[in-house]
Protein backbone atom coordinates (compact mmCIF):
# COMPACT_ATOMS: atom_id res chain seq x y z
CA UNK A 1 0.00 0.00 0.00
CA UNK A 2 1.35 3.41 -1.03
CA UNK A 3 1.13 5.70 2.02
CA UNK A 4 2.43 8.74 0.17
CA UNK A 5 -0.53 8.53 -2.21
CA UNK A 6 -2.98 8.26 0.71
CA UNK A 7 -1.24 11.15 2.41
CA UNK A 8 -1.58 13.28 -0.74
CA UNK A 9 -5.30 12.50 -1.05
CA UNK A 10 -5.83 13.21 2.63
CA UNK A 11 -3.96 16.51 2.31
CA UNK A 12 -5.97 17.55 -0.77
CA UNK A 13 -9.25 16.58 0.95
CA UNK A 14 -8.32 18.56 4.05
CA UNK A 15 -7.23 21.51 1.90
CA UNK A 16 -10.54 21.42 0.03
CA UNK A 17 -12.53 21.25 3.28
CA UNK A 18 -10.60 24.17 4.79
CA UNK A 19 -11.02 26.20 1.60
CA UNK A 20 -14.77 25.59 1.56
CA UNK A 21 -15.03 26.52 5.26
CA UNK A 22 -12.96 29.67 4.65
CA UNK A 23 -15.17 30.75 1.75
CA UNK A 24 -18.28 29.98 3.81
CA UNK A 25 -16.98 32.15 6.68
CA UNK A 26 -16.04 35.05 4.38
CA UNK A 27 -19.27 34.92 2.36
CA UNK A 28 -21.10 37.62 4.42
CA UNK A 29 -18.14 39.96 3.97
CA UNK A 30 -17.94 39.60 0.19
CA UNK A 31 -20.30 42.47 -0.63
CA UNK A 32 -18.60 45.09 1.61
CA UNK A 33 -15.18 44.03 0.32
CA UNK A 34 -16.44 44.28 -3.27
CA UNK A 35 -17.84 47.78 -2.70
CA UNK A 36 -14.64 48.81 -0.95
CA UNK A 37 -12.74 47.79 -4.08
CA UNK A 38 -15.12 49.71 -6.31
CA UNK A 39 -14.88 52.83 -4.15
CA UNK A 40 -11.09 52.48 -3.93
CA UNK A 41 -10.90 52.45 -7.72
CA UNK A 42 -13.26 55.43 -8.03
CA UNK A 43 -11.60 57.59 -5.40
CA UNK A 44 -7.97 56.71 -6.11
CA UNK A 45 -7.36 59.92 -8.12
CA UNK A 46 -8.66 61.96 -5.18
CA UNK A 47 -6.38 59.99 -2.85
CA UNK A 48 -3.37 60.75 -5.08
CA UNK A 49 -4.15 64.49 -5.02
CA UNK A 50 -4.57 64.45 -1.27
CA UNK A 51 -1.33 62.51 -0.92
CA UNK A 52 0.51 65.25 -2.81
CA UNK A 53 -1.12 67.86 -0.56
CA UNK A 54 -0.64 66.09 2.82
CA UNK A 55 2.56 64.10 2.14
CA UNK A 56 1.40 61.31 4.52
CA UNK A 57 -0.47 58.30 3.20
CA UNK A 58 -2.50 57.67 6.38
CA UNK A 59 -3.69 61.26 6.51
CA UNK A 60 -4.62 61.21 2.82
CA UNK A 61 -6.46 57.91 3.35
CA UNK A 62 -8.35 59.33 6.33
CA UNK A 63 -9.48 62.42 4.41
CA UNK A 64 -10.48 60.29 1.43
CA UNK A 65 -12.48 58.08 3.79
CA UNK A 66 -14.21 61.11 5.30
CA UNK A 67 -15.14 62.40 1.84
CA UNK A 68 -16.47 58.98 0.77
CA UNK A 69 -18.52 58.74 3.96
CA UNK A 70 -20.04 62.17 3.41
CA UNK A 71 -20.80 61.44 -0.25
CA UNK A 72 -22.53 58.15 0.57
CA UNK A 73 -24.19 58.74 3.94
CA UNK A 74 -25.53 62.26 3.47
CA UNK A 75 -27.97 61.45 0.62
CA UNK A 76 -28.97 58.13 2.22
CA UNK A 77 -29.70 59.83 5.51
CA UNK A 78 -31.76 62.57 3.89
CA UNK A 79 -33.80 60.17 1.74
CA UNK A 80 -34.30 57.72 4.62
CA UNK A 81 -35.47 60.47 6.96
CA UNK A 82 -37.90 61.82 4.39
CA UNK A 83 -39.25 58.35 3.63
CA UNK A 84 -39.84 57.54 7.29
CA UNK A 85 -41.42 60.94 7.98
CA UNK A 86 -43.80 60.71 5.02
CA UNK A 87 -44.78 57.13 5.87
CA UNK A 88 -45.58 58.09 9.46
CA UNK A 89 -47.61 61.09 8.27
CA UNK A 90 -49.53 58.90 5.82
CA UNK A 91 -50.23 56.32 8.52
CA UNK A 92 -51.47 58.87 11.04
CA UNK A 93 -53.51 60.88 8.53
CA UNK A 94 -55.38 57.83 7.27
CA UNK A 95 -55.96 56.54 10.79
CA UNK A 96 -57.16 59.96 12.02
CA UNK A 97 -59.35 60.70 8.98
CA UNK A 98 -60.89 57.27 8.48
CA UNK A 99 -64.41 58.46 9.32
CA UNK A 100 -64.11 61.53 7.08
CA UNK A 101 -62.86 59.39 4.20
CA UNK A 102 -65.75 56.95 4.71
CA UNK A 103 -68.31 59.78 4.74
CA UNK A 104 -66.75 61.29 1.62
CA UNK A 105 -67.01 57.95 -0.17
CA UNK A 106 -70.60 57.47 0.89
CA UNK A 107 -71.58 60.96 -0.27
CA UNK A 108 -69.85 60.38 -3.61
CA UNK A 109 -71.72 57.11 -4.06
CA UNK A 110 -75.05 58.69 -3.18
CA UNK A 111 -74.42 61.41 -5.78
CA UNK A 112 -73.69 58.69 -8.33
CA UNK A 113 -76.96 56.92 -7.46
CA UNK A 114 -78.96 60.07 -8.09
CA UNK A 115 -77.28 60.75 -11.43
CA UNK A 116 -79.36 59.87 -14.50
CA UNK A 117 -76.73 57.66 -16.15
CA UNK A 118 -75.94 55.57 -13.07
CA UNK A 119 -79.40 55.40 -11.50
CA UNK A 120 -80.08 51.95 -12.96
CA UNK A 121 -76.91 50.41 -11.53
CA UNK A 122 -77.50 48.75 -8.19
CA UNK A 123 -74.48 49.33 -5.96
CA UNK A 124 -74.17 48.15 -2.38
CA UNK A 125 -72.72 51.29 -0.85
CA UNK A 126 -71.74 49.83 2.48
CA UNK A 127 -69.92 46.89 0.89
CA UNK A 128 -68.02 49.19 -1.48
CA UNK A 129 -67.08 51.64 1.29
CA UNK A 130 -65.94 48.76 3.53
CA UNK A 131 -63.77 47.29 0.77
CA UNK A 132 -62.17 50.65 -0.05
CA UNK A 133 -61.48 51.29 3.65
CA UNK A 134 -60.03 47.80 3.98
CA UNK A 135 -57.81 48.39 0.94
CA UNK A 136 -56.57 51.68 2.36
CA UNK A 137 -55.76 49.99 5.65
CA UNK A 138 -53.84 47.25 3.83
CA UNK A 139 -51.81 49.86 1.94
CA UNK A 140 -51.03 51.75 5.14
CA UNK A 141 -50.06 48.56 6.99
CA UNK A 142 -47.85 47.49 4.10
CA UNK A 143 -46.07 50.84 4.01
CA UNK A 144 -45.61 50.73 7.78
CA UNK A 145 -44.08 47.23 7.55
CA UNK A 146 -41.74 48.39 4.78
CA UNK A 147 -40.54 51.30 6.90
CA UNK A 148 -40.10 49.00 9.89
CA UNK A 149 -38.03 46.57 7.84
CA UNK A 150 -36.02 49.46 6.42
CA UNK A 151 -35.10 50.71 9.86
CA UNK A 152 -34.23 47.22 11.07
CA UNK A 153 -32.05 46.61 8.02
CA UNK A 154 -30.31 49.93 8.53
CA UNK A 155 -28.42 48.42 11.49
CA UNK A 156 -27.05 45.70 9.22
CA UNK A 157 -26.22 48.34 6.61
CA UNK A 158 -24.27 50.41 9.13
CA UNK A 159 -22.26 47.37 10.19
CA UNK A 160 -21.43 46.43 6.61
CA UNK A 161 -20.67 50.07 5.79
CA UNK A 162 -18.18 50.27 8.67
CA UNK A 163 -16.56 47.04 7.45
CA UNK A 164 -16.38 48.49 3.94
CA UNK A 165 -14.78 51.69 5.24
CA UNK A 166 -12.24 49.69 7.23
CA UNK A 167 -11.36 47.68 4.13
CA UNK A 168 -11.25 50.86 2.05
CA UNK A 169 -8.81 52.51 4.44
CA UNK A 170 -6.24 49.78 3.92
Amino acid sequence: MDFSRIRNYLFLGTLLAVTIAFVWILRPFAIPIFWAGVLAALFYPLYQRLLIFFKHSNLASAFTLIIVTIIILLPLTIVGTLLIRESILLYTSINNNRDAITQSLQSSLSVLERHALTANIQVDQQYLVDKIAESMQLVVNFSFKVVTNLTQNSVIFVGMFILMLYTLFF
